[in-house]
Formats: C-alpha cells, structure tokens, sequence
C-alpha cells in the first residue's frame, strides 16, 4: 500500500498541477499555491504530536501498560488543545497580516482572494493538526493497513472530486472546499 500510495502520489503532481492551471489559470493558481506554502509553514507548529503518538502508544501497548497509555491520551489531548490555540493565534496574525506581505506583489482583488483561501486553509491546518495526533495513535497499534488504505482513499477521492467540481466552478476557493470537506471526513473516520 505504501508504494501505491507514492505511485498515486507522484501521478497525482503530473496530473492534476497541469490541470489546475488550465482551469483555474496562472493567476488564481499562483495565489493558491502561495498561500498554501504560507499555510504549510504553520504545520511545524504541531510539535510533532503525531510520532510522539506513535512511539509512546506502541511502547504502552507492547508493554500492556494501559494505565500509562490511558495517562498519555490525557497529556495528548492537553498538548493538542495548546497546539491548536497557538497554530489559531498566529494564523489570526498571518490573516491580518497578508494586506502588507503582498500589497506590492498583488492587487486588491487578488489579495481578497489570498484572505479567503488563507482562512479556508487555516481551518484545513487545524484539522491536519487534530488528524495527525489520531493518525499517530492509530499507527501506534500497527494498523498501517488502515492507515495507508485512508491515505490511499483521501488521494483519489480528492483526485474524483476535482475532476467532478473544478470544471463547474474555477475557483482555487473550490480547491480548498474540498480539501476542508475531505479532511474533516477523514477525521471522523480516523
């Protein structure tokens, strides 16, 4: 599954970018593609919550210490409550901050734009966030199976849905509807 996953992985940049750009042109793509880098900064914040997960939840269950397992998902949430506060406090900033990053480079349109998408997108990091923590936990157990068939699943439902919505509205906004949309339904199945 994982070399599945790389494969999909690598067809999905070779496909879906010259895509993209077709339909949602040079303009509206660079500013979604800027955002999203801006945005994919922010996910260092998570600390690394999700492998802490997996080292301590494999270590716990291998050793059937369910009290220490069960005293860790308590530590984990706590820190992933303070993760989400601070990734909140500086994409709060970062919103009202892009007016001066990119008011020489883009113009008012675009940077309403770049505000949309940015808080489209900080919503989707925050869920990241949340997902990487179960993800973590799940791989805890060994379930990579599971893990990969959802990475798997998520890629080329992400893949259907552009194919299936994109042509009907050409919005990078669109783009990050449905990433948003696909990230909270995987979560709850996570």
């Amino acid at each position: 599954l994982a070399y599945i996953l790389i494969l999909l992985n690598s067809l999905y940049g070779l496909i879906i970018t010259p895509y993209l750009i077709f339909n949602l042109g040079t303009v509206d793509y660079g500013i979604y593609k800027t955002i999203a880098s801006l945005t994919g900064v922010l996910m260092i914040l998570d600390f690394g919550l999700g492998s802490t997960a997996l080292r301590y939840v494999s270590e716990f269950h291998s050793k059937k210490n369910y009290s220490g397992l069960s005293k860790y998902f308590k530590v984990a949430l706590i820190q992933l409550f303070i993760v989400v506060i601070v990734i909140g406090f500086f994409m709060f900033f970062m919103y009202f901050s892009i007016d001066n990053i990119y008011k020489n480079t883009m113009s008012l349109s675009n940077i309403i734009l770049a505000k949309k998408i940015f808080s489209l997108m900080a919503l989707s990091v925050i869920i990241n966030v949340i997902d990487n923590l179960f993800v973590g936990i799940i791989s805890g157990y060994n379930r990579f199976i599971f893990i990969n068939s959802i990475r798997i699943t998520k890629l080329v439902l992400r893949i259907t849905c552009i194919f299936i919505f994109i042509p009907f509205n050409k919005s990078p906004i669109t783009l990050v509807l449905i990433d948003v949309v696909l990230s909270i339904f995987f979560l709850l199945i996570n």
